[in-house]
């Protein structure tokens, strides 16, 4: 039963250097052998004091990640409000004109393509 040994099996992971010092602190204060069955409790005490520790740094990572997919989810919505948005417009606008103003633009660039290439017929002759 080796204390090192049960916290990390306890965390999943590799104690690092500060943590394995203050295992070892609290193990020295109290004066307790690697043979002793209170070596298991220890360990447990000691894992749960390594993953309060860590609870802050968790907590802030998971908070940021949490903002940044509500600000990516914010994004994807306001765009997805602005395109809607020009098509109600866009059709409001072109259900209010008459058959002749909606055609007119059309028209207009069918005329001036069929000048342009009429010009560009005479300049060529």
């Amino acid at each position: 039963m080796n204390l090192k040994n049960n916290i990390e099996t306890i965390l999943g992971r590799p104690l690092t250097s500060d943590e394995l010092n203050n295992i070892n602190q609290f193990k020295n204060q109290f004066s307790i052998d690697e043979d002793d069955p209170l070596i298991v409790v220890l360990a447990l005490v000691g894992a749960n004091k390594i993953l309060i520790e860590e609870m802050p740094k968790l907590l802030q990572q998971k908070a940021n990640e949490t903002i940044d997919l509500h600000r990516q989810t914010l994004i994807t919505q306001s765009a997805l409000i602005a395109k809607d948005l020009i098509h109600v417009v866009a059709s409001s606008i072109d259900s209010s004109k008459s058959p002749i103003q909606r055609a007119a633009p059309y028209l207009i660039s069918f005329f001036l393509g069929g000048l342009s290439l009429a010009i560009a017929l005479v300049l060529v002759r």
